[in-house]
């Protein structure tokens, strides 16, 4: 759902489709809340702030700019959404909803990239796509709601962490380890694994 507060569309928000147009959430720290999809345009800018959530209930398309800031991006709803993150990063970003989320372009998270396990939610990536995690990768489905068929997830963070709990398990397709970053995935399986120097995945 929408949040209670700060800057709330009750449909789809458009940034920049016709007209150079920028959507400055960061200067007054402001809450911004989409309850259909958020599409920013070619001639379209949105900053977003270090504390103020931006909540998307529908797809998400950047074919503009997307200045994250430190902040944090979730992506809610039900239904079929995909995500086309454009040339811009994600800093954090988590799939919270009950819905089914499709990665049909590369992204890349400069810090956390979540996926919680809610009721419905479901991930899934387009083949020869990339996900690149800078942060934590936390996968807390069952492996039965994702789909990684054919894509890269490549993960450089540089420190140790538990992508998700003993009793869970997923099936990657290619997955790399960049260099001092070592996650460690409980009962899972890889089409190929790839690390770095200094890295590790167990």
């Amino acid at each position: 759902l929408a949040p209670t507060v700060g800057l709330q569309t009750t449909n789809n928000l458009t940034i920049g489709s016709y007209g150079t147009t920028t959507l400055d959430a960061d200067t007054n720290t402001t809450v911004l809340g989409v309850v259909g999809d958020l599409y920013i345009g070619p001639v379209g800018t949105l900053l977003a702030d270090a504390t103020a959530d931006v909540t998307i209930n529908g797809s998400y398309d950047n074919d503009g700019v997307f200045t994250a800031n430190g902040g944090q991006v979730n992506m809610r709803g039900n239904g079929s959404h995909t995500i086309a993150a454009g040339a811009s990063d994600f800093a954090n970003l988590t799939l919270d909803g009950t819905g089914t989320f499709r990665f049909v372009e590369d992204a890349t998270t400069t810090e956390d990239f979540i996926i919680e396990v809610l009721a419905g939610v479901s991930m899934s990536t387009t083949s020869s796509t990339t996900l690149a995690v800078g942060g934590d990768f936390r996968n807390d489905t069952d492996g039965l709601d994702t789909d990684w068929t054919g894509s890269t997830l490549y993960l450089y963070s540089g420190g140790a962490y538990t992508v998700g709990q003993s009793d869970e398990n997923d099936t990657y397709n290619i997955v790399e380890s960049a260099n001092d970053t070592q996650p460690r995935f409980w009962n899972s399986t890889f089409t190929s694994v790839v690390t770095a120097t200094g890295s590790s995945l167990y």
